[in-house]
C-alpha cells in the first residue's frame, strides 16, 4: 500500500479486507480500493461485498472512490459492471470514480465501462495515482 501514502499524502484512516480486493480510508472521503489478481471474474455477489465494505468504511456516508487496477489482470462479470456503474445503493456511497491503469489493455476495457456502462457518477481514467488524488481534490 505504499503509493497509497506517496500519492495521496493522506493518512490511512481505517482499512477493510475481503479475499477480492483491500480497501483504504483515507481523510478527505477517499476510499481507495487495491484489487488482488483472481483466478476467476468478479461476480456480483462480490461487487455486492464491495459495496458494503465501502459503505462500513465510510460510516454511510458518500465517498470518492479511487481503484487501483495497476500490476493485475482482472475481469468483471457484464453484471458486476452494471452494478458497479448504476446500481442505487452503489451509486448512493459514491461521490467519484477514479480508475488507475497501467496498461493499453486495461485502458480499452475502462473506456468500454465508462462509455457504455455509464457511471452515474464524476469517473475518469488516469495513469498515475497523483492524478486521480488531484482530479478528486478538485471536485470539492
Amino acid at each position: 500500500m505504499k503509493a497509497i501514502h506517496e500519492a495521496s499524502q493522506l493518512p490511512q484512516l481505517d482499512t477493510y479486507e475481503l479475499p477480492t480486493a483491500h480497501f483504504v480510508r483515507l481523510e478527505n472521503h477517499i476510499v481507495w480500493v487495491r484489487y488482488k489478481a483472481l483466478d476467476d471474474e468478479v461476480t456480483i455477489e462480490q461487487a455486492r461485498k464491495h459495496t458494503e465494505a465501502i459503505n462500513l468504511l465510510g460510516g454511510g456516508q458518500p465517498m470518492h472512490v479511487i481503484i487501483d487496477f495497476r500490476d493485475i489482470a482482472l475481469t468483471f462479470s457484464n453484471e458486476a459492471r452494471a452494478y458497479f456503474a448504476s446500481d442505487e445503493q452503489h451509486s448512493a456511497l459514491r461521490l467519484s470514480q477514479a480508475l488507475i491503469l497501467d496498461s493499453l489493455a486495461q485502458r480499452i476495457v475502462g473506456n468500454f465501462y465508462l462509455k457504455f456502462n455509464r457511471p452515474n457518477c464524476p469517473a475518469r481514467i488516469f495513469a498515475r495515482p497523483e492524478e486521480a488524488v488531484k482530479w478528486i481534490r478538485s471536485l470539492k
